[in-house]
């Protein structure tokens, strides 16, 4: 069971590092840097590295949420079910929905609008089509991430309870 549980934590703690450290680090780093080698071109270069970050970031988020499924399936036949079970795993199915939701529509629709307007989509004009539509998914993905966040702080507020 300990190490099932560890497993677990470890699971969530990537997966909620991996969510503060894109936000708080590495999303403005990358722009910040780029933008200042190449005020013209950079922001589109930036907004292509992150997005191949943001996809592989994806990809251990997903396993991170199939680990997480599978230890908390195991402790629950082992042993005592982890309290509360159910709506923990609601939780997880929840955060995973959102990945892929982020990871598939929305970031086909961002890389679809970046390629039409041939770089940063921030220098079109502010009524462009292209430019408002890349802004509602960018809040959209945004607000998913931030949903993502607080689901896992939900799961870890639970698993410090018990």
């Amino acid at each position: 069971m300990p190490g099932l549980r560890l497993i677990y934590l470890v699971a969530l703690a990537v997966w909620l590092g991996g969510l503060v450290a894109l936000a708080l680090v590495a999303a403005p780093v990358i722009f910040e840097v780029l933008q200042a080698h190449d005020p013209a071109g950079g922001r589109g270069v930036a907004g292509a590295v992150f997005g191949a970050v943001l996809w592989r970031f994806h990809l251990v988020a997903a396993a991170s949420g199939l680990v997480m499924t599978a230890s908390l399936v195991a402790m629950a036949l082992i042993g005592p079910r982890p309290r509360p079970y159910a709506a923990r795993l609601v939780v997880i199915a929840l955060m995973l929905l959102s990945t892929a939701v982020v990871a598939i529509p929305i970031g086909r629709g961002i890389t679809r609008l970046q390629q039409e307007a041939g770089g940063a989509v921030t220098t079109l004009p502010g009524d462009d089509a292209r430019r408002v539509a890349f802004a509602r998914l960018h809040g959209l993905s945004n607000a998913l991430m931030l949903a993502n966040l607080a689901g896992g702080l939900l799961l870890l507020g639970w698993e410090a309870r018990h």
